[in-house]
């Protein structure tokens, strides 16, 4: 089911960039409800078509349109459709036929950069859900370290924006 909706989850990541490893904490409803709360103070939520950043002393910095699918990487992880691996206009890496099974349920998928640059990359995938437990392309990594379904969220408090 690659690519599956999600109805409700909820989850953590962690970020690694050159200079700097972060934690983001996520909750999503069906892919257009967003709340992503960065461990550097950034909170970030997007809702019935209005977004916002807000800083950690509660300061919205910037209010506009919904942020685009597959913008948090949350989004790609849990909906691999928007992963900039599948080759297509704009995307710099691409899927390779080396697969090696990593765990059960988990397969590793090598990525090799559209430019034949020596980059390497990886995905590590759960075949059956069709989410990406692991996202590696260059010197960037995106690590999936926890994911739940929770049952009945209270979403007007957790997709509010400050000052609402």
């Amino acid at each position: 089911m690659l690519g599956a909706e999600h109805v409700y989850s909820a989850g953590l990541l962690e970020v690694t960039v050159p200079g700097e490893r972060r934690r983001e904490r996520f909750w999503q409803l069906r892919g257009r409800q967003w709340r992503v709360e960065r461990d550097d103070g950034l909170t970030f939520i997007s809702d019935q078509g209005v977004g916002s950043v807000t800083m950690v002393d509660g300061t919205v910095t910037e209010r506009g349109p919904a942020l685009r699918p597959g913008v948090l990487l949350a989004d790609q992880l849990l909906r691999p459709r928007y992963a900039l691996v599948w080759g297509r206009p704009g995307e710099d890496w691409r899927l390779t036929d080396q697969l090696t099974e990593v765990a059960e349920r988990r397969v590793r998928v090598e990525l090799h950069p559209v430019d034949g640059q020596a980059a390497r990359g990886h995905l590590v995938v759960d075949p059956v859900t069709g989410i990406l437990h692991e996202l590696a392309l260059g010197s960037s990594r995106t690590v999936l370290l926890a994911l739940e379904e929770i049952g009945s969220p209270d979403t007007p408090a957790l997709f509010a924006f400050p000052g609402s």
